[in-house]
């Protein structure tokens, strides 16, 4: 079927409104060439026929929804329609009672965090730009702030599930009771998969009650190895800080920062005992409480959308790994460095393309770290050669014949994901 044929199809199935500019979207300008249009679709039953049309068409789909997180993983096929989540906008269901929100894919965390607040409630995420961040991306990425190692991941917060599948059918997993252990676990299956399964429709969370007093407190250290020590020193207290994070993002200086969240009471507590933790660690300089921003604006920093920034890379490690990864990296200028202490999650980025090579990176980290790059400049010469989501683990076969079983086509987000499935 001809482009022209197609887009006539999308317009009668979605209207005049459901086929949206390209360029009210936010993906990366060297996807431009790739992009045949945009859809956004308003209800699930729309979502069925524009499928299904697709794969008549062979036309590669491409979920999307605040784009924080799109810029992750191979470039897409090209001729591909990019379905946006921005329609889909709802909650659907709140239940203050029972600790549960039901949601459309495309609400961003802040709004629908607004209503559970009214009730002392909120979902225990905080992964970077919330303001703009779907629900359906954060689960897509599994993406999480530096409260991870306190809260948990988006696998761990979902408890349900409906999505729609190539060949247009919508499947349910889990339920609207925390307690569910009914089927399938496609909560877990879908989440982190990064579009490249189905189209997800609702989603269901869990709420938490609203902490009392939430406080930044933070201590400037001589350097960055002094600040990762006392941050895993703070984790193994087991004092409950939220989050621990050794940066030098922070007004261009080396900070050991602490996230306490709690009653008023405790939270003193907590700083009176992490102060005097740091000072045993040789840390002499006095807690600073900073005000929440600070950490909201380290956090947003984190997928990089600034353009100045050429390269980007997570690296998963474990915990006792940190150290040396960072001591291997000490003699790289004008590197940008944050650690969560927790979960030994470590955030590189560079505005220079020389300061942070692939080819280098592979050599010094243990085979058991995990690297990830979000962000790879256009003009790096080896390119091609460039392991995206890193070096492919045990289980790519399984995650092969999950995608070759689900989709067996490659209509959702080919060629995108690890092993450029």
């Amino acid at each position: 079927m001809e482009n022209t044929e197609f887009l006539k199809q999308l317009n009668t199935i979605l209207g005049e409104d459901g086929i949206v500019p390209t360029e009210s979207l936010s993906f990366p300008s060297s996807w431009k060439s790739s992009i045949l249009a945009a859809a956004a679709p308003a209800h699930v039953s729309q979502l069925s026929p524009l499928i299904m049309e697709a794969a008549q068409s062979g036309t590669p789909l491409l979920p999307i929804g605040g784009g924080v997180d799109i810029q992750n993983g191979y470039p897409p096929k090209r001729g591909s329609l990019l379905i946006s989540t921005k329609r889909m906008n709802r909650i659907l269901d709140y239940q203050p009672e029972d600790m549960i929100v039901t949601c459309d894919p495309g609400i961003t965390l802040a709004e629908i965090q607004k209503p559970l607040a009214l009730h002392n409630q909120r979902i225990a995420l905080d992964p970077p730009l919330p303001e703009i961040a779907t629900m359906a991306g954060i689960v897509s990425a599994n993406r999480t702030g530096f409260t991870r190692g306190a809260y948990g991941a988006p696998r761990d917060q979902l408890i349900g599930l409906r999505a729609v599948m190539a060949d247009g059918q919508e499947i349910k997993g889990g339920g609207k009771v925390v307690k569910n252990v009914a089927g399938y676990d496609l909560c877990k299956l879908f989440t982190g998969s990064w579009g490249s399964l189905g189209f997800l429709t609702e989603l269901t969370f869990k709420t938490r009650v609203l902490p009392e007093t939430t406080q930044l407190v933070a201590w400037q250290t001589p350097d960055l190895i002094t600040a990762i020590k006392t941050g895993s020193a703070f984790h193994l207290a087991q004092l409950s800080c939220s989050a621990a994070i050794a940066t030098n993002e922070l007004e261009g200086s080396n900070y050991l920062l602490s996230l306490l969240e709690g009653s008023a009471s405790r939270v003193a507590w907590q700083i009176d005992a992490y102060s005097s933790l740091a000072a045993k660690s040789g840390i002499d300089a006095s807690p600073i409480l900073m005000d929440i921003e600070n950490y909201n604006s380290l956090n947003n920093r984190i997928p990089r959308l600034n353009d100045s920034v050429v390269m980007a890379v997570k690296i998963s490690a474990r915990p006792s790994d940190i150290l040396t990864i960072i001591h291997n990296l000490q003699h790289i200028e004008n590197l940008f460095i944050t650690v969560d202490c927790a979960t030994g999650i470590i955030h590189l980025a560079s505005n220079n393309i020389n300061d942070l090579l692939p080819s280098h990176l592979d050599t010094i980290l243990p085979s058991t770290a995990h690297s990830v790059w979000s962000k790879v400049d256009p003009s790096y010469p080896d390119i091609d050669s460039v392991m995206i989501w890193g070096r492919l683990q045990e289980d790519f076969p399984l995650q092969r014949a999950l995608k070759q079983k689900l989709d067996p086509d490659g209509l959702f987000s080919p060629g995108r994901f690890i092993g450029k499935l």
